[in-house]
């Protein structure tokens, strides 16, 4: 292994908002989790302002349009990796979006007469992914 790539790596990673350092276990701070937690939330910000509430279908398109490495992006899709569907988050994403929704940047919803729905990966119940149709952006807690 190259340490001097692996550093560049982790300082983009990092930078890009796609990871972060894990706490240190054993005293080595050098392994790093993969989130995209701080990408999505800064691109959401961008891309909506405070109040608005988007189509879930339309959030999810327009985040993997912004944001192509995530899955079902079009750089994932084209270096070979499996989209998890046309509505359907994704772990990763799905992560960031809970995340968001408890941190209080979204909120994510779901309407009784709506259409269509974004299904998100919820690892307290992985069998059982959760539907919202709408998300309902928040002026961002922490900045």
């Amino acid at each position: 292994m190259n340490d001097n790539r692996w550093g560049y790596f982790k300082d983009w990673a990092s930078a890009l908002g796609f990871a972060g350092v894990a706490l240190p276990t054993s005293g080595d701070a050098s392994y790093l989790v993969p989130d995209c937690t701080v990408a999505v939330r800064q691109t959401v910000q961008m891309l909506w302002k405070p109040g608005a509430t988007v189509s879930a279908l339309e959030l999810l398109g327009e985040l993997r349009k912004a944001l192509p490495v995530l899955p079902g992006g079009a750089y994932s899709t084209a270096v070979g990796l499996d989209s998890p569907g046309e509505n359907v988050a994704g772990s990763a994403l799905s992560f960031a979006l809970l995340r968001g929704a408890d941190e209080g940047w979204v909120a994510l919803e779901r309407n009784a007469d709506a259409r269509r729905f974004m299904s998100v990966h919820d690892p307290d119940r992985p069998t059982y992914p959760r539907s919202y149709s709408s998300v309902k952006i928040f002026k961002d807690p922490n900045g």
